[in-house]
């Protein structure tokens, strides 16, 4: 199959699919729910503009909402993103990358960076159903392909981008004047949670807020309640002498009181009212608070599940939008909480950002990456490689598997990438694919017939330095991997093959193990015999496993040193006064 560029690569999934609205260009359009979005509720019905404008108010009133929003936000915001080659060995692949990272990092937002970038983005993406939408500056017209680099990226209001069902022109923006612009979906992200699976939605989704509005009213109705009992100067109560009370009384007792807290200078908060009657035969005094809380009232307890219910939404650990829920918890507990967290809301956005980058901004031997990564994850992820390490030395010297074996599991584990994973191949004399590097003087590539056809051992140094020279002056990404390949090939062909015995020596070829022993007397190269190597008496086939009780796995105890007879013997005389 051949490999199609992105754009062909959607034009054929256009044209074959069996949706018909995503074949006709229909301009710009919205969904039908536009227009029925009630008035009841706390918010309007899903879905409709106006639904997403009571959301961002919605965000604004409430201090726990917009709290959670923040944190998130610059939790994202400090992660730090860099541009990286996929082969490091491309030196312009390096450099591209390098510029990329400027690029992103300073000229986001119209040179507000990145962090300003990312914060616009993530609110946007957690608080509207329509989605969070990005504009990627580039040369040319906004319903033009994007032909050269991205230079810059922006966040799009949100209210004012329309989806449509076009795969081709996904948004429709419309400026504050009224203008409408198509969008090519090259210029354009519009990325939303949970997108709905109907057609005439348009990938409009649910966000975070949504899923919470519940939970950040009540909220919000409890700060208000406190507010309006006890913080807008109700009387404290009523002292009543003696026995009934005449309504006008009242009222009169009620108005000296607010003058007298007036004068007083009072608040938020006011002092009893007293009522009664001085002719009153047989006086008593009665108490009657009017600003307590119901019996059943408990704010920590209401604010608690509330703050749950917003990270659950927000998919983050509810301790770190609301350290009191940690309480009682065990250090086992925080550290499993913390590792559990890293594959829900934040690595969920990281995921996403990625492909956005990834797909839409950078060239295809580029990629972004976030370091979202901490002492703990560094720490868990050293222990893991020692005990892979240590598992690929006992399968390689116990022939379980071989060196290629190993690199493969490696490569596939994103221990190594693809470009070291060919160099360490070229190293031992074959390409990714598996076969001697030696095929490549029997090919029929133009590039490599030059190097390669007419190659023997009284030219191939000859060789070797038209190939470098070709090397310092090209910036081809396949035209260096060609290069770097016939090099291998003629160093496998023509030059001696690394002494075995060199610990810093490649590992030999399997056709150089079968039938040879070293000689552990003799630094000379193996001589044959019928049987593998031994080991000797001071040395073990087998690394040591020895461990201590209070060591971490992959951290063995050293060996203890030996002295050589010849080393103890010269004690012995240095001692005695010989030497």
């Amino acid at each position: 199959m051949a490999a199609r560029s992105k754009n062909s690569n959607l034009q054929a999934a256009i044209d074959n699919s069996v949706r018909q609205e995503v074949k006709e260009d229909e301009g710009y359009s919205a969904p039908l729910l536009i227009m029925l979005a009630g008035q009841n509720g706390i918010v309007a019905p899903w879905w409709s503009v106006r639904r997403d404008a009571q959301l961002r108010d919605l965000l604004k009133k409430s201090d726990h909402l917009s709290g959670a929003m923040y944190n998130l936000c610059t939790k994202i915001a400090a992660i730090p993103l860099r541009v990286i080659p996929k082969d490091r060995s491309i030196r312009q692949h390096v450099i591209l990358a390098d510029e990329y990272t400027e690029y992103l990092r300073d000229y986001s937002e119209f040179g507000g960076g990145w962090e300003q970038f990312i914060s616009k983005w993530v609110e946007d993406y957690h608080s509207q159903d329509n989605g969070a939408f990005v504009e990627f500056i580039a040369d040319g017209a906004p319903d033009t392909p994007v032909r050269g680099i991205i230079y810059s990226l922006n966040v799009l209001d949100a209210a004012q981008c329309t989806r449509t069902s076009s795969p081709e022109y996904p948004i429709v923006y419309t400026d504050k004047y009224g203008n409408r612009y198509k969008m090519h979906h090259t210029r354009v992200a519009a990325i939303s949670q949970s997108p709905s699976p109907k057609y005439d939605m348009n990938n409009v989704g649910f966000s975070a807020v949504s899923r919470c509005i519940t939970a950040a009213q009540n909220l919000i109705d409890i700060a208000v309640y406190k507010q309006e009992r006890m913080g807008s100067r109700p009387s404290q109560g009523i002292l009543v002498t003696g026995g009934g009370l005449d309504p006008d009384d009242l009222e009169t007792a009620m108005s000296v009181g607010r003058m007298n807290d007036d004068e007083s200078g009072l608040s938020r908060y006011s002092t009893y009212t007293v009522v009664g009657n001085k002719n009153y035969l047989n006086p008593k005094l009665e108490q009657i608070r009017l600003n307590e809380a119901p019996e059943w009232f408990d704010e920590k307890e209401s604010t608690i599940l509330g703050m749950a219910v917003i990270a659950m939404a927000f998919g983050v650990d509810a301790r770190e939008l609301f350290p009191s829920i940690d309480a009682g918890s065990s250090k086992a507990e925080a550290i499993i909480t913390h590792i559990k967290q890293r594959g829900k809301g934040p690595g969920h956005i990281i995921s996403v950002l990625e492909h956005m980058l990834n797909t839409k901004v950078l060239p295809n031997y580029l990629k972004a990456e976030f370091d979202f990564q901490d002492d703990s994850q560094d720490r868990q992820s050293a222990e893991i490689g020692s005990v892979r390490s240590y598992t690929r030395v006992r399968n390689i010297q116990a022939r379980v598997t071989d060196p290629r074996v190993e690199r493969q599991l490696m490569l596939d584990r994103g221990e190594i990438t693809q470009a070291q994973f060919e160099e360490l191949e070229l190293i031992d004399g074959r390409l990714d694919t598996g076969v001697s590097v030696e095929v490549l003087f029997y090919s029929e590539d133009e590039e490599y017939k030059q190097w390669l056809g007419d190659c023997t051992e009284e030219n191939a140094e000859e060789k070797k330095i038209e190939i470098m020279k070709f090397l310092v002056g090209t910036r081809a990404a396949e035209s260096i991997r060609k290069a770097r390949r016939a090099i291998a090939a003629i160093e496998w062909r023509f030059f001696p093959k690394p002494n075995p015995l060199d610990p810093n020596a490649p590992l030999p070829r399997d056709s150089d193990l079968d039938g040879m022993v070293y000689d552990n007397t003799s630094q000379e190269r193996p001589f044959a015999t019928s049987s593998r190597r031994s080991p000797s008496d001071n040395e073990s086939e087998m690394p040591d496993e020895s461990y201590a009780d209070n060591e971490r796995v992959g951290r063995r105890l050293p060996k203890p040193v030996v002295n050589a007879p010849d080393e103890t013997q010269r004690y012995q005389d240095r001692e005695a006064g010989k030497l």
